[in-house]
């Protein structure tokens, strides 16, 4: 049984149930074990997370990019120049990579993709998530704002480029492969440059 702290419920639930998903597997991981490891009853659980669709994404959230928009360094003031956009871009694409290369999170992937085929809920969940798209698409809107980006530039594409361009790791060199190869740093720093000759003011 897993060890949880005492305190928020939210964070007890998902790392009781991350390794219980990945021993078992989604069907197999009951509601009554997941509570049980927890130490929270079901109602506390089903409140928490009403299906376990949200529960797996928030796992899966939990373990990568849900952490990245709290990274201090992931952020522009209002006197940020083209090289510190390039430079935080830069730390987004590692730690997104880095994270969503680490082989438990490939086999939750793995996990994951096999149920959206049965669950739309869980396929939307995951759209939202994978890649760090949220803490990108705010990044973003900063550099907008700070006139570091093009004023035609939509900033819904280029966050849609910049981490689809990412999901070509996570998927084919992660859930796709034995062994999880991550980019190096000078193709990371290469499909930074790339996008911002696009978008870039």
């Amino acid at each position: 049984m897993v060890k949880t702290s005492r305190g928020d419920p939210y964070l007890r639930i998902t790392r009781a149930a991350r390794p219980l998903f990945l021993q078992r597997g989604f069907d197999n991981t009951s509601t009554d074990a997941i509570a049980q490891t927890a130490g929270v009853s079901k109602r506390t659980l089903y409140h928490c997370y009403p299906t376990k669709d949200e529960l797996l994404a928030a796992v899966m959230r939990d373990m990568t990019v849900g952490r990245l928009s709290s990274a201090p360094e992931l952020s522009l003031l209002p006197n940020a120049t083209r090289a510190t956009l390039e430079r935080v871009l830069r730390d987004f694409v590692r730690l997104a990579i880095a994270r969503t290369m680490d082989p438990e999170y490939v086999d939750l992937l793995r996990l994951a993709i096999g149920e959206s085929g049965r669950r739309p809920q869980l396929a939307t969940l995951l759209r939202q998530e994978l890649a760090g798209a949220k803490t990108l698409r705010a990044l973003l809107v900063d550099a907008r704002r700070w006139k570091l980006l093009r004023a035609d530039v939509n900033v819904e594409v280029a966050a849609r480029m910049l981490a689809g361009a990412l999901l070509t790791w996570v998927v084919s060199d992660g859930a796709f492969s034995r062994l999880p190869k991550p980019p190096s740093r000078a193709v990371v720093d290469e499909l930074v440059r790339l996008f911002l000759a696009a978008v870039a003011s």
